[in-house]
């Protein structure tokens, strides 16, 4: 078996000479059985862990949630593979069912969000906050792929007509893509990007509000998560680097000045990524 290995390691401004004397313990999350390696996707402040197992570099996963060394499978009922994106503070996972359909696993109930479409099609859950509010993209009527939002208003653990909702776009496209959410905050403000012709920008929906984040015309970037705070990051051109974006002024305008690219802040955080096995990072 050849093993798999993940891990990401961010230092805050101004944080390194406190993160040089933390002490951390590394945590082997294992695979799932007959699989021979995994990744761990993301993780809540309860310290549950949400990971994808493999059995070759291709092909479908298989999604897991660990929590206290206990591996739980994210199973769908005959399926073939599953894939986790995101959980939020209740435990709630959405990901990825049957090679292409959005899904949400809440206390042990897998519900299937469908698409944008009458028939069927592609959808994929990328990110969930507490609300059980989600953000993903999914087919369309007009066979494209479009952001959407989720939640389950009735809380009947049903996906019901019209809880899917389509975000607004800029109007482009690219090899059948309108855009794609890829984050939510505790406000229900998602991040993303949708594409201004064939260009792709990096945007902030506030509900039907579509604000593009970058001032430079037909730059490229995407947006990929965003805060409480309303604090955006991603990445852009001209840098082709990382980005942290703030509407400084609240206007619901991103104005020169608001995306500041980390690689030209001398306290731009540091990240490492090693390939194979999922290891959880925590503090002594």
């Amino acid at each position: 078996m050849k093993p798999a290995f993940v891990l990401v390691v961010a230092l805050i401004a101004g944080s390194a000479r406190e993160a040089s004397a933390q002490r951390y313990q590394v945590i082997d999350l294992g695979v799932l059985p007959g699989d021979s390696w995994s990744q761990a996707t993301a993780i809540n402040d309860e310290g549950q862990v949400v990971c994808n197992s493999f059995l070759y570099s291709f092909g479908g996963s298989h999604a897991f949630l660990w929590e206290n060394g206990r591996v739980t499978p994210l199973l769908v009922p005959g399926g073939e593979w599953t894939n986790a994106t995101a959980i939020n503070e209740r435990g709630h996972v959405v990901g990825i069912v049957n090679e292409g359909m959005a899904a949400v696993w809440a206390k042990g109930r897998l519900v299937q969000l469908g698409t944008l479409a009458d028939g069927p099609g592609f959808s994929e859950a990328n990110a969930i906050n507490d609300q059980n509010q989600i953000a993903g993209w999914a087919s369309g009527s007009d066979c494209c792929r479009h952001p959407f939002s989720f939640f389950d208003s009735n809380e009947n653990h049903l996906a019901d007509p019209g809880e899917m909702r389509a975000l607004p776009n800029l109007g482009g496209y690219w090899q059948g893509i309108v855009g794609r959410a890829l984050g939510i905050n505790s406000s229900g403000n998602i991040v993303g990007y949708a594409h201004a012709e064939t260009i792709p920008r990096p945007v902030l929906w506030k509900g039907n509000l579509l604000i593009d984040l970058h001032t430079v015309p037909y730059a490229r970037g995407e947006a990929h998560d965003i805060n409480s705070q309303g604090r955006v990051v991603g990445w852009a051109e001209p840098y082709s680097s990382a980005f942290a974006w703030s509407d400084l002024d609240l206007d619901d305008v991103s104005d020169p000045g608001e995306m500041i690219f980390l690689d030209e802040d001398p306290l731009r955080p540091t990240v490492a990524y090693f390939p194979h096995l999922p290891y959880l990072i925590s503090s002594n």
